[in-house]
């Protein structure tokens, strides 16, 4: 059964924007063309140096379909302790119920590597819902 994901108002919002960036730096990239991957990141960097709503973040709602499939694959290191593993996703789920923008600005506070993670963890999830809406291809 595939799972269909509801996005909040400020997530749909936001994904528009982003995939209007996507399509610009695709479209005026010279020379060689960036990986998809890298052009996504890009916007996504792009858009998160836009001051935020300093209006509180609300602790993300839980959620009964929370999968570490979400998270990049180089997390499943016994390395990584499982803090940081619970952070990232803690912070997914935060992007989605209330906007990727905000979990960025509280991805901030948070260490460079789970930041890290966490913007590889937003390509992969934003990726795919690009082209699946023809936003991006």
């Amino acid at each position: 059964m595939v799972h269909t994901v509801n996005f909040s108002e400020s997530f749909e919002g936001e994904l528009t924007e982003l995939a209007h960036d996507v399509r610009e730096r695709s479209n005026t990239n010279e020379g060689a063309p960036l990986p998809e991957r890298e052009v996504v990141r890009q916007s996504i960097a792009a858009l998160a140096a836009r001051p935020v709503d300093p209006a509180p973040v609300p602790a993300p709602e839980p959620d009964v379909h929370k999968s570490v499939s979400e998270l990049p694959d180089y997390l499943d290191s016994a390395d990584v302790p499982q803090t940081e593993r619970d952070e990232v996703e803690t912070l997914v789920h935060l992007a989605l119920q209330h906007g990727f923008m905000k979990a960025i600005h509280v991805a901030k506070r948070s260490s460079p590597a789970v930041e890290d993670a966490f913007h590889d963890a937003l390509v992969d999830k934003l990726l795919p819902e690009l082209k699946k809406r023809g936003l991006f291809s």
